[in-house]
């Protein structure tokens, strides 16, 4: 199976926040749900920047990362790729990792 550009964006997104292989990455997104129905606009909801907690985050030039948000004194930012307030377009909880057999 080719993958595309953003699944390799995913795997990326996956590994560096997770510390997991690109086989185990590679696995959670190949055997994931349809994304493009899971992404949440952030005009809908954001996650609780309390928990700092990350998720998977899409920009506007499509390109998939982990992320997280933060509250700056009731405006609340993202965090990603080592940049404070990336404009983020939609995100989506990270996916869990596979069990081992």
């Amino acid at each position: 199976m080719r993958l595309i550009d953003a699944d390799h964006g995913l795997i990326s997104a996956i590994q560096k926040a997770t510390g997991c292989s690109f086989l185990t990455a590679e696995k959670i997104v190949n055997n994931r749900p349809t994304v493009t129905s899971q992404w949440i606009p952030v005009s809908e909801k954001i996650p609780d920047p309390e928990s700092s907690e990350d998720v998977l985050a899409i920009d506007s030039l499509g390109e998939v990362m982990a992320a997280y948000t933060w509250d700056d004194c009731g405006d609340v930012k993202w965090y990603a790729h080592g940049n404070y307030d990336v404009p983020i377009k939609g995100w989506m909880p990270m996916p869990k990792l596979p069990e081992e057999n």
